[in-house]
């Protein structure tokens, strides 16, 4: 520990209390150490809340750990923290800085045209005391590997070298499973956030040039969860001033999108046309915009779909409804519950869909990371049936209507005939179950019942696995025969080769 970092932990210290003030930091460090632990399992993170590992003390101008500043829970994210939303500008124009600041723990990459003591000084003439910036704070990578393929048996200094190498990047790896996932927490508080549009410690610059291009702030996957109602512009100087204005008019920050629509076609719009290092970082980066209170661990190695499968299980309720509905409006014809990460990227965003009565919830907690079988259960659903489903007129292409008919196992009824369109892959004198998800916008599940049984409190459940979609053209003429019928419906989102269970 250097002067400056004993400066850090000490000038909170309340006068003659220096006894006490070691003592209770080490007891923070044993809290801080414990939550992110507790917090942390095997593929999932119990807790969306959990603060930044880090933070940047302007006034002694070191790294410390956030436990160190906050006099009133580990928890807590303090009220005089305030964060930095950058860009990152391309390899060639950044330089990689070790510097005392975070203890040269790892080479700081920042833009070639400014320095740490530049931000820094922009952020204390702001107003700002702490600071959370992620090249600072996160632990970034340590060097190349090609430094190991270098490494013989003769040069003993280089060996060791290697091993410090594979040493950090196993920590910085363990590190990124859950900082990476939590970064928006510091976000989502709504702290003084100054926003960099151009290149971290680079002058604002609105130009249409740099607005289109792939490393502008606002073009950028990441900085999506990053926007703020409490945006500080920086960069800002004497001559950017009305240019800012006139940006802010007809740019609305994230935040502001997001807060004024629950829709998941705008979010995968967004997603979509934004850029990023690496496709995992478009799928973590809805963590927060979809208000996770859990989320997955942030694993290098796992593919996005996986990754996406993962998240689907996070998630609040109403918004895995919201994508299911969205899921029959894009693919009547798929049978599984929610879209795959393919699929939702294609989305685009179709007339407003009003959030449902209740969510879809994950049936169990037990988030072990095994991908088959995973159930899901919309509790007190409307459905109809069972019918046989056969399709009278296929029409002239796949996303035209047709006229279909649902007709009664038992003939109890007259069959009943509507327009719409319909999954294709039903298999014909297969009775199937019509489950509301959407009436109001004529979205129906498809499905075959497994089982039949009732709920641990007596009410009436149905085992389901999805066969299909319907899409109901305009108001039904009458009312649906057999039913409304009301259960609890438990779908199974499963592997087809997975055999069924007792």
């Amino acid at each position: 520990m250097d002067f400056g970092q004993a400066y850090g932990h000490l000038r909170i210290i309340q006068k003659g209390n220096l006894l006490g003030f070691l003592t209770m930091l080490e007891v923070r460090r044993q809290e801080d150490e414990a939550m992110r632990q507790y917090a942390t399992q095997p593929t999932s993170i119990d807790d969306a809340a959990i603060p930044p590992r880090r933070v940047w003390d302007l006034y002694s101008n070191r790294v410390l750990p956030f436990y160190a500043i906050n006099e009133e829970s580990v928890q807590a994210i303090a009220v005089n923290l305030w964060t930095v939303s950058h860009s990152w500008v391309i390899n060639d124009a950044r330089q990689l800085l070790w510097t005392p600041i975070n203890s040269r723990e790892w080479p700081v990459p920042i833009p070639r045209d400014t320095t740490l003591e530049h931000v820094r000084v922009e952020l204390l003439n702001l107003g700002a005391e702490y600071a959370w910036l992620d090249v600072l704070c996160l632990r970034q990578y340590r060097g190349q590997e090609h430094e190991l393929s270098r490494v013989g048996p003769e040069n003993i200094e280089r060996a060791l070298q290697a091993q410090e190498w594979v040493r950090c990047e196993q920590l910085r790896a363990d590190e990124w499973r859950l900082d990476v996932p939590t970064i928006g927490s510091v976000y989502s508080v709504q702290l003084p956030c100054v926003t960099y549009f151009n290149g971290l410690g680079l002058p604002f610059d609105p130009s249409p040039a740099l607005l289109s291009s792939d490393r502008h702030w606002l073009n950028r996957v990441w900085t999506l969860q990053e926007g703020s109602d409490e945006w500080i512009l920086g960069g800002a100087t004497g001559a950017s001033s009305a240019d800012a204005r006139d940006f802010f008019a007809s740019h609305a920050l994230p935040a502001l999108r997001h807060r004024l629509t629950e829709h998941s076609a705008v979010w995968a719009e967004d997603m979509r046309r934004r850029h990023c290092t690496t496709e995992l970082d478009r799928v973590h980066g809805l963590a927060y915009i979809f208000k996770c209170g859990t989320m997955p661990v942030y694993d290098e190695g796992v593919a996005p779909e996986d990754a996406w499968a993962m998240l689907l299980q996070h998630i609040p309720g109403t918004a895995r409804r919201d994508l299911a509905a969205r899921h029959v409006q894009h693919s009547p014809n798929d049978t599984t519950l929610f879209p795959s990460w393919t699929q939702f990227l294609r989305w685009t965003l179709p007339g407003d869909m009003a959030p449902g009565r209740h969510g879809i919830e994950l049936v169990g907690t037990n988030r072990s990371g095994a991908p088959y079988p995973v159930f899901y259960s919309d509790i007190g659903v409307d459905y109809w049936g069972p019918f046989h489903i056969a399709r009278l007129d296929c029409g002239s292409s796949n996303n035209s209507d047709e006229l279909i008919e649902l007709r009664a196992p038992d003939k109890s009824h007259e069959p009943y005939r509507m327009t719409g369109r319909v999954g294709n892959a039903l298999s014909e004198g297969m009775p199937y179950v019509l489950v509301e998800i959407h009436a109001e916008a004529g979205v129906w599940i498809v499905a075959e019942v497994k089982k039949e049984r009732k709920t641990f409190l007596g009410r009436p459940a149905l085992d389901l696995v999805k066969r299909g979609g319907l899409l109901v053209s305009g108001k039904l003429r009458v009312p649906l025969p057999n039913g409304p019928k009301f259960a609890t419906a438990v779908y199974r989102c499963d592997n087809p080769e997975v055999q069924e269970t007792s």
